[in-house]
């Protein structure tokens, strides 16, 4: 077991999560390869080269965050409709800090960080860190994303969950030819980006 994998498992987060090329679910592994496509050189894509339009049919697994102070916390500026269905709440202009539980908070935010710095994707996979009747299994990519002027200041992130529930039902995949940016995604939070 890897040394980020034991770290997690004592701080009593219900995940795992290590830097990697390897996904399972295709969604997962479909938005690696869009993002390595808006990738320029070495340099992660910024915030509003991502197409709004070519990820449309997967923007409802869709996180996207904005660190604050380089990575001390994050606050969720666009929140995917399938995660408001699987975890029964809208995070939108919410902090991790705020509503990620306790138990699991320490882990989350290291992941983000780790994410937000590395030119690995990250994985995280595991159980949801809520209770019942939202519990589930799910595995996350987890992508940096840089501001209008090339800093690294946000995390693409994709959930893909599994239960026994009879209603879920995978997308279908973004078609090549759909194309746009991210300029739409005005960032939304109830406390300042500065503080």
């Amino acid at each position: 077991m890897s040394k980020l994998r034991c770290e997690h498992l004592r701080q009593g987060a219900p995940f795992f999560f290590e830097p990697t090329q390897s996904f399972d679910a295709w969604e997962l592994r479909w938005l690696l390869d869009y993002w390595q496509g808006l990738c320029d050189g070495p340099n992660c894509p910024r915030l509003i080269d991502v197409g709004l339009p070519a990820i449309v049919r997967q923007a409802p697994k869709i996180i996207v965050r904005d660190a604050i102070d380089g990575g001390r916390d994050f606050v969720n500026r666009f929140w995917g409709s399938e995660l408001r269905n699987w975890l029964g709440f809208d995070g939108t202009g919410q902090r991790i800090s705020e509503y990620f539980p306790q138990h699991a908070r320490a882990a989350m935010l290291a992941s983000q960080r780790l994410a937000l710095e590395s030119d690995t994707p990250v994985r995280r996979w595991g159980v949801t860190a809520y209770p019942q009747p939202n519990l589930a299994t799910y595995e996350a990519i987890d992508l940096p994303l840089a501001d209008d002027d090339g800093a690294r200041a946000h995390v693409l992130s994709m959930y893909v969950y599994r239960s026994d529930r009879l209603d879920a039902q995978p997308d279908a995949a973004p078609l090549p030819a759909e194309t746009g940016n991210a300029s739409s995604w005005a960032a939304r939070s109830r406390h300042s980006a500065e503080s």
